[in-house]
């Protein structure tokens, strides 16, 4: 008898979409059979038959869709190797699983341990390619010199932090304003040993939060991280070398007489010289510094002063749509985007540093490795395949369907809620004549929770057909709790119709 959760050794195509082996496998892989027809219905061949309305869609390669498989933990706490969702299912329908977690979803045995002799593990380990928008995160075991792909996710960090941080120091400017006398503080401005940006902070803490839960379900005791560096001013310049990356385009030069030359001293958006008469000349961000654009020179263009002040903080191609041609004349030197580059070296040290302390076996790899270890294999490049693909250094079998995760955060933080219209202290004083159904603006706003059900936590909503499972989602105002499922969608205010069986974690799950 096989011991559970041992991997064998399978043909690549012999992998249904659940991670289990075909019951027709041969020698050249499983047997397809007949092949039924979307369109009419009957059996037909995968390369002659009728169903397809086109023919170069009959001979296209689909990759199979595999799930992702489900860790396993012993009656002893300790992890043992992960086994399939048909596999799963049988040990929950046996009655031999105690408990089940989720993110990602685990089951734990009653009667399996490491210790009893007869149930096999083998090394894991977890592959991670960082990245300051989407990560790719990989749980793979090495079997025969093939690497098997057990897991794989994408992470979609966020976005939001740099205008969450403009909010809350508007709100906390605001509360400040109605103080008539506040405290002096000196002492708690200084920022501790190790300090990241936010923006970086969130991304480089969401990717070691999901290492070290893969690495404590999956029993890894490795994690090899993908770390490279980017030279900005040569992607900025091919040609530079030696004493260019000192001497620069503006080496004794200054900036207004360098955009000046370069726009021949005209105005970009209506032609004007700064010769012709006395208008004042200055310079113009292509992108706004309010929408994130940088003082450099591929982002400034020589502009008069009526221009500048017509455009204001408009995109270049809403202020010129009535002018096209001038639009390529603007747009020529179009800023590169450099901020990911610079923030891809400081993620991964700082990941990679984590991690170590954390006691976590940590080791690198290069972007150029990743990309010849995937070339070889034939895998299409994704942020997943990519994890996959680190320190890869035989072939490379059963790849996954990633889970997707969207780090979500932990909601809003405000005291108060914004006012409509007014000024504060102004509306404090009117006193309402009727009962508001939702809390009036400036007073203190429900928790973010009901029943301690939070947005987005896995729960279970007693319906008329039994316990349903989905994702909840709070109405604090009202004290209700809606819950999506993949049947319908639920609402409830009773705390004994509802259970929360997983938190959310500051993750939304698709797929």
């Amino acid at each position: 008898m096989t011991p559970h959760g041992q991997l064998r050794p399978l043909h690549p195509e012999a992998d249904d979409g659940a991670g289990t082996r075909s019951r027709r496998t041969t020698t050249a892989g499983p047997d397809p059979g007949p092949v039924r027809s979307i369109t009419r219905g009957e059996a037909e061949d995968p390369e002659t038959g009728p169903g397809s309305t086109r023919p170069a869609a009959r001979k296209r390669q689909h990759t199979p869709r595999r799930a992702n498989r489900v860790f396993v933990i012993g009656s002893d706490g300790k992890p043992l190797m992960p086994c399939t969702v048909r596999r799963a299912r049988q040990l929950i329908d046996a009655g031999r699983v105690r408990r089940r977690d989720y993110r990602p979803y685990t089951i734990h045995l009653k009667d399996r341990c490491t210790g009893d002799g007869r149930t096999a593990v083998q090394p894991v380990e977890v592959r991670c390619r960082p990245g300051p928008r989407h990560t790719g995160i990989a749980v793979v075991a090495t079997l025969d010199d093939h690497d098997r792909v057990l897991y794989q996710e994408e992470i979609d960090h966020r976005t939001d932090i740099s205008r969450r941080l403009i909010q809350r120091k508007a709100h906390r400017r605001r509360r400040r304003a109605t103080k008539w006398f506040r405290k002096p503080r000196f002492d708690n401005r200084r920022r501790p040993a190790g300090w990241l940006p936010p923006s970086i902070e969130s991304v480089v803490s969401n990717q070691q939060h999901r290492i070290e839960r893969l690495a404590q379900r999956s029993g890894a005791s490795t994690a090899c991280i993908q770390t490279g560096k980017f030279d900005t001013h040569k992607i900025l310049d091919p040609s530079v070398s030696g004493k260019g990356y000192q001497q620069g385009p503006l080496y004794q030069r200054h900036l207004r007489e360098y955009i000046a030359t370069q726009y021949d001293h005209r105005c970009v958006y209506c032609g004007k010289g700064d010769w012709e008469d006395a208008t004042r000349f200055n310079l113009d961000h292509i992108v706004p510094r309010s929408a994130g654009g940088a003082t450099n020179i591929r982002n400034l263009v020589w502009s008069c002063q009526p221009c500048n002040q017509r455009k204001g903080d408009r995109p270049v191609r809403e202020f010129l749509r009535e002018n096209p041609e001038r639009i390529n004349a603007v747009l020529r030197q179009r800023p590169v985007p450099l901020a990911a580059a610079g923030q891809y070296a400081a993620i991964c040290k700082r990941l990679v540093r984590r991690l170590e302390d954390s006691g976590l076996e940590t080791s690198e790899t290069t972007g150029a490795d990743t990309a010849h270890a995937r070339s070889a294999a034939g895998i299409v490049k994704t942020h997943a395949n990519d994890a996959a693909c680190c320190r890869s250094s035989g072939e490379i079998d059963s790849l996954r369907t990633p889970t997707t995760l969207k780090a979500a955060g932990h909601g809003r933080r405000k005291q108060i809620k914004s006012l409509p219209v007014g000024p504060y202290l102004a509306w404090r004083h009117q006193k309402p004549t009727t009962r508001r159904a939702t809390p009036c603006p400036g007073h203190a706003r429900h928790p973010n929770h009901v029943h301690r059900i939070r947005t987005g936590d896995t729960v279970r909503i007693l319906t008329t057909d039994g316990w349903r499972k989905g994702e909840a989602q709070v109405e604090a105002s009202r004290q209700r709790v809606h819950v999506r499922t993949s049947q319908a969608r639920y609402s409830t205010s009773k705390a004994t119709h509802i259970r929360r069986i997983a938190t959310a974690n500051g993750y939304r799950e698709s797929n």
